[in-house]
């Protein structure tokens, strides 16, 4: 369901808009694919770790969109917080690598909101279908960086 997110996003907004700007839908694109990725595996680890060996719980609950049991919004899923860090991480270090995409203050935006934003939503949408959620923020976030924050850098003047 993301990529009814992605290929919109890249081919009505983008291309049209925005065509030397080709490279950022890898922004969502990684932090889904890496991210939230490595989210289960990191926080099956560590969530381990931290109750055999300190005695914590890393953990919280979550709901499912929909499950054939119970119908939507329903379910109980657990998450951990160190799964949920890897989201933010890899988009830290997405933001960094195609840095030279935006100027200045889109830039330090991004780098300011999107790590958390990214994180909120893995960690708050519904289990087997975070991906189209980060996908909407993702997006949303980048049109609007682009449509709105397009100020010009005095110090290219």
């Amino acid at each position: 369901m993301r990529f009814a997110v992605y290929i919109p996003f890249q081919v009505f907004f983008i291309v049209k808009y925005f065509d030397n700007k080709n490279l950022i839908i890898f922004i969502p694109l990684t932090v889904n694919s890496i991210g939230d990725g490595l989210a289960e595996p990191v926080g099956v680890f560590f969530s381990t770790f931290f109750r055999k060996k300190f005695n914590i719980d890393v953990t919280y609950k979550t709901k499912s969109l929909y499950t054939s049991e119970h119908g939507f919004w329903s379910g109980s899923f657990r998450r951990s917080y160190p799964g949920s860090f890897m989201v933010f991480v890899t988009t830290i270090v997405i933001l960094i690598i195609l840095k030279d995409s935006f100027n200045k203050f889109q830039y330090v935006f991004l780098l300011a909101m999107m790590p958390f934003w990214m994180t909120i939503t893995e960690a708050y949408a519904p289990h087997t279908n975070d991906g189209p959620f980060i996908a909407i923020v993702g997006c949303a976030m980048l049109a609007f960086v682009l449509l709105y924050l397009e100020i010009d850098d005095p110090a290219k003047n």
